[in-house]
């Protein structure tokens, strides 16, 4: 018997239930599972060994959960409340590294718990009980984050519109569960959407937390999304909204990008959908068969720029997500590029060529990309640019990103007169944190990819030893990638990519290096351990101080 097995009842009374169970004496939950009556619990336990009278016990924890929920007709809240205290036992979770996932067995007594308080939904008589079965609902939501409750909330929420009617809704957890559960149905999203803003206007400067935790549930309201509002925005603009919540506007892109490539949106300002006689003078620059995608120059509006274009056979949904995720990213980041650092959007486009799919999009037009430029003899200003490159990735960890590729290869540059402005590009594996929603700045390894000279140790190791289960901060491998940016435009060298050759070739470097600034810049950047690694936002003002001096 495997171990994700061994803790049902079948398996625990596996010399006995048959017996038993001729004698109908056990009370069936499903096919597979039996629970015995209160009579039987002495002849179980004369007969159960001496080695299973731990595991024994356990499972009379088990028992006593599943006879309270198995009341039914009976179930009341306090019951429900009950059943919640006893299944904070450690017993019910995989283990205490994964407390949010449940063990085998702990699986079947949470349907039947969802059962009952779909039933209790279903019997309510006023919404006050039924915003006391969403809340408990939302409780197993929270706490067991692998067990699927959507459907449940989605059921709860219409039966409470039900007796609600059109009366204005003013309870912000409920404003909260309603819009993040159902604000998407065309029954309820308009009533829904404007009962939240009437809360807005009163309250939301003075519960800055719940007013964020309202506009983010607003990202699933249908109505909002079409129609927009001023003062939303505005809020969002005082809150500085917008710094803590990016993937929810990414989300919000993504979903419309989406829809245009499957034909359920035709305009969309966002996106800015273009024109094929809008773009002229097309050559092509780049052939990547391997990632089907194909780079131009081109002329759009009288402006010089770069498509970017796909060319695919099938639009598949894998494909389709990853091209609509790097899209969301550069809108995204196009809207809040105040100091010009990150590569300008232009524009989207979808065509169809001999049963091919092309789908392109188009930014502003660089002269090179860093490394291009290093390796043809160009000279940079380091102060400079290090400053600005600094500067440029704290602002996108700032607006929600992380960028996981920072390479030369990534950083492209444009010249003004004997100036040179870099621009941080290629959105396609960045990942985005939402303080507001608690995430974690952590993310597996497997979905963390990138160059590997230029990669974080701890991403790096992990990905050669195929370990797709350690989690790595996001932000500080960023730090590692950009100290190794700056040590190839000392060396004008690429990093060797073999673990222990780039370990003596860091610290031979570092030692070279003898402007004072630039080698603690490198120290902070590029320990091993990512805990020693200092942000980027503190790099910035040591290196301010340091030259002050």
């Amino acid at each position: 018997m495997n171990n994700e097995r061994e803790w049902e009842f079948l398996y625990l009374l596996e010399p006995y239930y048959k017996e038993l169970d001729k004698e109908k004496e056990f009370k069936r939950i499903n096919e597979t599972q039996i629970m015995p009556s209160y009579t039987d619990y002495a002849a179980i336990a004369e007969k159960i060994s001496y080695e299973n009278c731990i595991r024994f016990l356990d499972f009379l924890k088990i028992y006593e959960v599943f006879w309270e929920v198995e009341k039914f007709e009976d179930f009341t809240l306090e019951t429900a409340k009950k059943v919640l205290n006893l299944l904070n036992d450690s017993l019910f979770n995989e283990s205490k590294f994964s407390p949010k996932k449940p063990k085998y067995a702990t699986y079947s007594l949470i349907e039947k718990f969802k059962i009952n308080i779909a039933y209790q939904f279903s019997k309510s008589t006023n919404k006050n009980e039924i915003i006391d079965w969403l809340l408990i609902s939302e409780e197993i939501r929270n706490r067991w984050n692998y067990i699927d409750m959507t459907a449940l909330m989605k059921s709860g929420c219409n039966f409470f519109m039900k007796y609600n009617g059109e009366r204005e809704i003013t309870d912000q957890k409920m404003l909260i569960l309603l819009n993040k559960f159902i604000g998407n149905d065309k029954n309820y999203s308009e009533q829904l959407g404007k009962n939240a803003l009437n809360w807005l206007k009163v309250y939301h400067d003075e519960r800055s937390w719940i007013t964020k935790a309202i506009l983010s549930a607003l990202s699933k309201n249908n109505y909002i999304i079409s129609k927009g509002d001023k003062m939303l925005t505005e809020i969002e603009n005082r809150l500085n909204y917008w710094k803590f919540d990016a993937k929810r506007k990414i989300k919000i892109y993504r979903r419309r990008i989406v829809a245009f490539f499957n034909n359920t949106e035709k305009q969309s300002k966002s996106l800015k959908i273009t024109k094929q006689s809008e773009i002229s003078e097309i050559k092509p620059l780049v052939l990547l068969p391997e990632k089907q995608v194909v780079i131009f120059r081109c002329t759009y509006k009288n402006k010089a720029a770069v498509i970017k274009e796909y060319q695919l056979k099938a639009l598949q949904k894998e494909k389709i997500k990853e091209i609509s995720n790097e899209i969301a990213n550069s809108i995204y980041l196009s809207k809040h590029n105040k100091t010009r650092i990150f590569l300008r959007y232009y524009g989207l486009y979808l065509k169809t060529n001999n049963s091919e799919y092309h789908i392109g999009f188009l930014m502003e037009d660089c002269d090179s990309d860093l490394q291009s430029y290093i390796d043809n003899g160009g000279d940079v200003c380091l102060d400079e640019m290090v400053d600005s490159l600094l500067n440029g990735f704290f602002l996108l960890h700032n607006l929600g990103l992380a960028h996981n590729d920072i390479t030369p290869k990534n950083i492209f540059i444009q010249k003004k007169g004997t100036k040179i402005q870099p621009k941080i590009a290629d959105y396609g594996i960045s990942s985005t944190f939402s303080s507001i929603s608690g995430a974690s700045l952590h993310k597996t390894v497997a979905a963390v990819k990138g160059t590997n000279s230029f990669m974080a140790p701890e991403v790096q190791d992990p990905l050669n030893n195929r370990d797709s289960f350690m989690k790595v901060n996001r932000m500080r491998a960023d730090v590692f990638s950009l100290g190794m940016v700056f040590l190839y435009l000392i060396t004008k060298q690429p990093p060797p990519e073999g673990k222990l050759d780039r370990e003596d070739y860091i610290e031979i470097e570092k030692e070279n290096v003898k402007t004072s600034w630039l080698k603690n810049i490198l120290n902070w950047m590029l320990p091993r351990d990512p805990e020693k690694r200092k942000k980027l936002g503190e790099i910035i003002k040591l290196k301010k101080m340091q030259i002050m001096d």
